[in-house]
């Protein structure tokens, strides 16, 4: 599109001005070897027309060829400029984001965020404060920051006794529960999951939907075994699982308020094929190990 020309009023044709400047535009584009000459007559025509006109005088020759160079890379500066805010930006929320030491998640029939009768505060925030003591500065970055994922997931028991008792269920909330479980339970960061006894059964069924390592593997080196419930030493749900109950991190603040069904499981590690950082993935998975088994011992990270 043609830039607005001043056209005289009698024959309606552009002025004397514009046909100036149009041919230093010209002979700018079509003439490359005259180019710089006429740069120099355009800035000089425009300086005089000024100075005519009454104009305030620029003499400053940084704005002179500040304007200049706007006149023919205005587009470009302007991409530019674009890119970089944009780049900015990123990188921003890039430094701003949270990077974890660690991940555990909650998966079972107690809602750490209601406050459940006879408790004096709710579960989520002294469970945090408890397993963080087990998780150690990762990233070197002088914090020792956990991801912790509590997802309300009753058992079916659970829920029909809730029901008879009158409470309102939101059973779409649950559907949306169980996908998010399920999809942490075939990918992602949570290594080390707390869940119920109806949720480790359905999971441990068959070998090929069994998402977790041996617990066993991750014991004390002179744990006891525990025969049945209330015995002394840990108490497995079977090799895949411990119940939480029977270890002595039980004790802690947060942990003592989940249901005594509530079994410590492991997710195996899965090499991405072709997809993220396997070399940090397996770094931060056996970081996730060691986390693991000082949370079996309930010994703080030192």
């Amino acid at each position: 599109m043609e830039e607005n020309k001043n056209y005289s009023a009698e024959n309606n044709t552009p002025s004397g001005d514009d046909k100036k400047l149009d041919a230093f535009e010209k002979m700018s584009r079509y003439d490359p070897l005259k180019k710089n000459e006429a740069d120099i007559e355009r800035e000089s025509y425009l300086k005089n027309k000024s100075e005519k006109e009454g104009d305030i005088k620029i003499k400053s020759p940084f704005i002179l060829w500040l304007d200049n160079f706007f006149y023919h890379y205005k587009w470009h500066t302007i991409i530019a400029l674009f890119l970089v805010v944009a780049i900015l930006l990123m990188c921003l929320q890039t430094c701003s984001k949270t990077v974890y030491d660690a991940h555990i998640m909650y998966a079972g029939g107690k809602n750490l965020r209601n406050l459940a009768e006879g408790e004096s505060e709710m579960a989520y925030q002294p469970l945090y404060s408890a397993a963080q003591r087990f998780v150690s500065d990762y990233d070197g970055n002088g914090e020792r920051n956990l991801s912790m994922l509590d997802i309300y997931l009753p058992s079916d028991e659970e829920i029909t006794a809730a029901d008879k008792n009158g409470a309102s269920i939101n059973y779409t909330l649950l559907k949306e529960n169980d996908e998010l479980f399920r999809q942490n339970m075939l990918y992602g960061d949570y290594y080390i999951c707390l869940i119920s006894k109806a949720l480790f059964d359905e999971w441990t069924k068959t070998e090929s939907t069994n998402p977790f390592a041996k617990i066993t593997d991750y014991l004390p080196s002179d744990a006891k075994i525990a025969a049945t419930q209330g015995d002394e030493g840990y108490l497995l749900a079977s090799e895949y699982g411990v119940y939480l109950s029977s270890t002595p991190t039980a004790k802690n603040p947060g942990f003592n308020q989940l249901p005594d069904d509530t079994v410590i499981v492991f997710r195996k590690y899965i090499k991405t094929s072709g997809l993220g950082n396997n070399k940090k993935g397996e770094g931060y998975y056996k970081n996730a190990e060691a986390t693991l088994k000082l949370l079996l011992e309930n010994k703080a990270y030192s």
